[in-house]
């Protein structure tokens, strides 16, 4: 009698440890352009963080298709792996309870929305991401948390990469741009606490760019090719302005 209770107390302790094991780790997630497995997610339950590992693309998604969207309001710290180059669309939308973001200096590419209305960033800067050449549009559309955002040989920041809703939280107060193409329309506007720009060696900054961004004191143009319509309109705070080699 002893031992059959012995036993079947050892069945019920692996049962439990099953159970545990299946809770905390959840089944991978194939995130690869081509669903080759080149791409894994992965969900820790017990530290609430989702990893990303491989090589290459992570897919594009529909806004409430990736992986990621079933679990957002559980996850709390995202590690993108180095190996990976881009962020696919819609990949991290709505990781509004993200503390921490981890991403990988291979990374080239931001996709469409890819944290839109997100959090977890407080900088973001290409000392950190030396290979990444685009930022598409919304990619980090009414985010929040970013304070500080410096930039420099991108090809292009798309429209409304980094728009907000002008409220008294924004955190962004500086941006420093240098050497990129093109500044999409409306990329850093609604900036409600944005005080402080530098743009230097930029080819295009498109209309309403800058536009409504309330604080803005200082902001220091040097080497800028074009300036769209209305880049700057509403920014009513402007204490310094300085222009050089402005076309």
């Amino acid at each position: 009698m002893r031992k059959k209770s012995l036993i079947s107390f050892g069945i019920v302790v692996a049962l439990v440890l099953s159970l545990f094991v299946s809770n905390v780790f959840a089944d991978p997630y194939d995130m690869s352009v081509n669903t080759d497995g080149s791409i894994i997610g992965e969900y820790n339950a017990e530290t609430k963080t989702f990893t990303v590992t491989g090589t290459g693309a992570i897919e594009d998604y529909s806004s409430s298709g990736s992986p990621f969207y079933a679990i957002k309001s559980e996850v709390e710290h995202l590690v993108i792996g180095e190996g990976i180059t881009r962020i696919g669309n819609y990949a991290f939308y709505k990781g509004s309870n993200l503390q921490s973001i981890s991403l990988p200096s291979t990374l080239e590419s931001i996709g469409q929305a890819a944290f839109r209305e997100s959090s977890g960033l407080t900088s973001i800067s290409s000392e950190d991401l030396p290979n990444l050449d685009v930022i598409e549009e919304s990619a980090f559309i009414w985010f929040k948390g970013l304070e500080t955002i410096n930039l420099d040989g991108l090809t292009e920041i798309g429209n409304y990469a980094f728009q907000s809703r002008g409220y008294s939280t924004d955190t962004l107060t500086t941006v420093t741009v240098e050497n990129i193409n093109t500044i999409g329309q409306g990329a850093f506007s609604n900036q409600r606490n944005l005080s402080t720009i530098t743009l230097k060696t930029i080819g295009t900054i498109e209309k309403s760019a800058f536009e409504s961004n309330k604080s803005l004191t200082t902001i220091s143009l040097d080497g800028v090719g074009t300036i769209k319509t209305s880049a700057f309109s509403s920014c009513t705070s402007f204490s310094s302005v300085t222009f050089k080699n402005v076309d």
